[in-house]
């Protein structure tokens, strides 16, 4: 099984990251959670996941609901 490694930023706090991986089998709601969980955030607001091209553009979105 492949391991992803997600390095998340704040745009407005250079300091701070985080590091999530997750394996090429779990799915995106697992990905949410780690998400929230490793931010503390509030899980009764709606997500969303986007592909993006190589300029950032998004495309098509996931949506958690």
């Amino acid at each position: 099984m492949l391991v992803y490694k997600f390095k998340i930023t704040l745009e407005d706090h250079d300091e701070f990251y985080r590091e999530i991986e997750m394996g090429s089998e779990q799915s995106f709601e697992v990905f949410h959670d780690a998400i929230v969980e490793g931010l503390g955030l509030d899980k009764s607001q709606l997500a969303s996941f986007y592909f993006c091209d190589h300029c950032w553009r998004r495309g098509k979105e996931i949506a958690l609901m």
